[in-house]
């Protein structure tokens, strides 16, 4: 253990209840090729409501349930859907970055029950984090969901990709 690396998460002791939902087969593959110990990258693509975003967030549930990783990284690149703009958002960085991390939140609640989502948001298991914020972070133990990435550049998936580290699965929406 070298001394320059962060000091990682303990595993939750949180027994999480995840809600199963009627998988077709093809997201039964999913979830299996997901959940293989030797799958560090997948990569998924589907119009609107194919499942891609549940079935990433479904398999890094069920990642930390069996206690394999320890937290949820979601990511998405902040792209407004009007050109009118929302202009300067006031509040603390969790603040601004609610609404790009409503979605994540939206499938917690879909696959958790409340007090469930509640204890993994208060035990920092997981966390929303801009693209551009990635820098210097070594993601270990962990399941990253990079959404709506046909927004990204090369440059984004590279900055992701890099980052990732022992343990870890990335999730490409």
């Amino acid at each position: 253990v070298s001394p320059y690396t962060e000091k990682k998460k303990t595993k939750t002791t949180i027994d999480l209840n995840i809600r199963e939902l009627p998988w077709t087969d093809k997201q039964k593959e999913f979830i299996n090729l997901a959940l293989d110990k030797n799958t560090k990258v997948i990569i998924t693509r589907g119009v609107a409501g194919t499942a891609k975003t549940i079935l990433a967030v479904y398999c890094a549930l069920r990642k930390i349930k069996d206690k394999r990783i320890s937290e949820i990284y979601y990511s998405r690149v902040p792209v407004e859907a009007s050109v009118h703009g929302i202009g300067y958002i006031k509040g603390t960085s969790e603040e601004k970055m609610s609404p790009y991390t409503q979605p994540l939140v939206d499938k917690l609640n879909e696959l958790l029950p409340v007090p469930h989502v509640k204890a993994l948001m208060m035990d920092e298991r997981i966390v929303g984090v801009p693209l551009g914020f990635l820098r210097g972070l070594n993601i270990s133990n962990a399941s990253f969901i990079m959404d709506e990435a046909q927004n990204c550049r090369i440059e984004d998936f590279l900055l992701v990709m890099t980052r990732m580290a022992n343990f870890s699965t990335l999730f490409i929406c």
